[in-house]
């Protein structure tokens, strides 16, 4: 379905100071969101080197420069020092912290369980997670103010543990678990100057301890939840937890051990769940803002599984759900920055880049430069045509990351995401709250502040 986009519906953001910020300020700034360290130049800008503390760091704009990072000189690149101090101490044997040898090992194992054909069949427990949502939503009182974070968080929430941790689980030890995850996002992964800096891992930081009591929680359960699957083998089971338990690397016949399974379950969940979560909260706020827009989805659901509950073979013909959720994630896209640290000397846009030197592909700031987008301020799913999207260099739009390291729940997450948003759309219409102010945090993903109240109606 193709609607008219010329809606002039721009949603808000940080907006950009208009100089670079220095010294203090810049970490100032950065203490309480990475965005407002975003100067308006940067959006017009392919890449700036700065010298700091006898460091280089680089912030890469360019999508030609940033498939030259995460692309070509892959190999020539460790993960960045920020994102390995936030997720080392939690799980640092899972595909999001590991590198070399023992990534591709557990990367080849892995792919098989996220392939489309092996999805499939998890359709029906994220449909079944969009129909709750959709019910819970519609039962609020009509035209009532509600933040729609939790409700979407909760959703996924229950599709990763239906899919991941096997789904038996008493009520007490989910609601512990859901917790744990929340505050290891809010307070683990909060950017401040020991981060930032590098400096040693024992200077005190805000919310440490819970963030660590949050890290051990999460641990317990997947070690739980493997236990209790090795003590009840489901052999048929189409779920993730047995895909990963069964998974075996091509080349070595290995398996993930002990470790490895348990962090990537963490991975899975942390990362997951959360990002998901976010670009339909992102989706949900953008069709209020375009009612016009909000009905077309709703007709094509209606058009494409008449009453009948999302499918597999449903999906490809929800395209402008679909592309709400891609334009979503231009606009918002859960992990704004990708950090690399290379090896060796290199050369950036002739720029030459130490070993050490922080270089951070900047997916925020890409996906909304006029350099790359036309309009890019407003909400446009169209520009997802195929036939408006020709030409566009394909790291313009890369809220999974890109090249050997690209997400490896891309397709899960986007199954999960049209499912989920197609059968609450049905259910309610979404408005936005006259006077509420939207501003997009950094906590690693990127998240609402204070959440995403909407005015919600039944249908």
């Amino acid at each position: 379905m193709i609607v008219s986009m010329a809606n002039g519906f721009i949603p808000q953001t940080i907006v950009p100071p208009r100089a670079p910020l220095r010294n203090f300020a810049f970490f100032a700034a950065a203490a309480r969101n990475v965005l407002e360290v975003l100067d308006k130049g940067i959006f017009e800008t392919r890449l700036r080197v700065v010298d700091f503390a006898g460091r280089r760091s680089v912030a890469v704009m360019d999508p030609a420069l940033i498939e030259q990072v995460l692309l070509d000189d892959a190999s020539l690149y460790k993960r960045g020092n920020v994102q390995q101090r936030i997720f080392e101490p939690v799980f640092p044997k899972g595909l999001l912290t590991t590198e070399g040898e023992v990534w591709k090992r557990q990367r080849r194992a892995a792919a098989p369980s996220f392939r489309t054909t092996a999805l499939e069949g998890l359709v029906p427990v994220m449909s079944r997670a969009g129909v709750d949502a959709g019910r819970a939503l519609a039962q609020l009182t009509a035209s009532e103010t509600t933040d729609i974070l939790p409700h979407m968080t909760r959703a996924t929430f229950d599709v990763i543990r239906q899919t991941l941790l096997g789904g038996d689980h008493s009520a007490a030890s989910q609601a512990e678990l859901f917790v744990a995850i929340e505050e290891f996002i809010t307070y683990g992964a909060r950017l401040d100057p020991v981060l930032i800096l590098g400096l040693p891992r024992w200077l005190p930081r805000p919310g440490k301890r819970r963030a660590e009591r949050a890290g051990q929680a999460m641990r317990a359960f997947a070690k739980a939840g493997l236990d209790v699957r090795r003590a009840q083998p489901q052999p048929d089971s189409q779920d993730l937890l047995q895909a990963l338990l069964d998974a075996r690397d091509p080349q070595t016949g290995l398996g993930l051990d002990e470790d490895e399974l348990v962090d990537n379950i963490l991975t899975f969940i942390a990362a997951g769940h959360e990002t998901t979560a976010l670009a339909l909260t992102w989706s949900l706020y953008l069709l209020a803002g375009v009612p016009d827009i909000q009905e077309a989805v709703a007709a094509e659901v209606s058009a494409t599984c008449g009453t009948a509950s999302v499918t597999h073979g449903n999906l490809p013909d929800l395209q402008l759900t679909e592309r709400v959720i891609k334009e979503a994630m231009r606009l918002y896209p859960p992990a704004p920055f990708i950090q690399r640290t290379p090896n060796t000397t290199l050369t950036l846009d002739g720029y030459t880049i130490p070993p050490g030197s922080n270089v951070t592909c900047m997916i925020y700031v890409t996906q909304r430069s006029p350099l790359y987008w036309d309009r890019p301020a407003e909400f446009d799913p169209d520009r997802f045509l195929p036939e408006r999207s020709q030409g566009r260099h394909r790291f313009a739009w890369m809220p999974f990351g890109g090249g050997p390291h690209t997400c490896i729940g891309m397709r899960f997450a986007m199954m999960e995401a049209v499912t989920i948003l197609a059968e609450i759309v049905r259910r309610v219409r979404v408005g936005l709250v006259p006077g509420h102010q939207v501003i997009p945090i950094q906590r690693v993903t990127l998240r609402p502040q204070g959440g995403m109240p909407l005015l919600i109606k039944a249908r």
